[in-house]
């Protein structure tokens, strides 16, 4: 498994998904916050083999 790819994946498939009643990334501020990532904070996470996962809840 390429697990980049997946990611890679994972982002268009948030990109693509709208839910009523709720805004996306792209609604803010001119699509500055958009990415070809699951989401802003993951831009900076470049290896998918880490020991360590933190993951956020807003």
């Amino acid at each position: 498994m390429n697990k980049k790819a997946e990611l890679k994946k994972l982002a268009i498939k948030r990109q693509n998904t709208r839910w009523t009643g709720y805004t996306c990334i792209c609604d803010y501020h001119d699509r500055a916050y958009e990415c070809d990532f699951v989401s802003p904070y993951t831009r900076t996470a470049g290896n998918v083999d880490s020991k360590i996962f933190v993951m956020l809840q807003d």
